[in-house]
């Protein structure tokens, strides 16, 4: 079993951001499904997730029950700080989405997200709108 004083970076950005389409919508904002990362591929910080570790995260019982209470949260963009720390940390000041729904197509980790309830969220929402496809960090 993990360690679970240990985290885990478990996204580094949108990795298609042009497959990102809106399958519905949730209180009136849009909720849009893409691809976050495609497993034994490097991404755009050149590391490279295999596909049982994004496995394993997406289904450990704490991503579940964040999914669950809806306080899966991302942030928009990566922090500047480099600290370890601050890298493993989601600060709720600086969230811009919420995950919905985590599941995987071959390789490719799936998701469903909107916008969070601040000012991030709701850029995230109408960037959605008008056609933009948003990248953001989720650690």
């Amino acid at each position: 079993m993990p360690n679970p004083t240990i985290g885990h970076v478990i996204l580094e950005d949108s990795y298609v951001p042009e497959d990102t389409t809106i399958v519905s919508k949730t209180n009136g904002n849009p909720v849009a499904e893409a691809c976050l990362q495609e497993a034994e591929e490097e991404n755009r910080n050149g590391r490279c997730y295999m596909t049982e570790d994004l496995v394993r995260e997406q289904n450990c019982a704490r991503t579940r029950e964040l999914l669950k209470a809806g306080y899966m949260l991302g942030e928009a963009g990566h922090p500047v700080d480099n600290s370890i720390v601050r890298q493993q940390t989601i600060d709720p000041k600086e969230t811009a989405v919420r995950y919905l729904k985590f599941w995987m197509e071959g390789p490719k980790w799936m998701a469903h997200y909107t916008g969070t309830n601040n000012a991030y969220g709701e850029a995230v929402n109408k960037d959605l709108e008008s056609g933009c496809h948003p990248a953001f960090s989720m650690r």
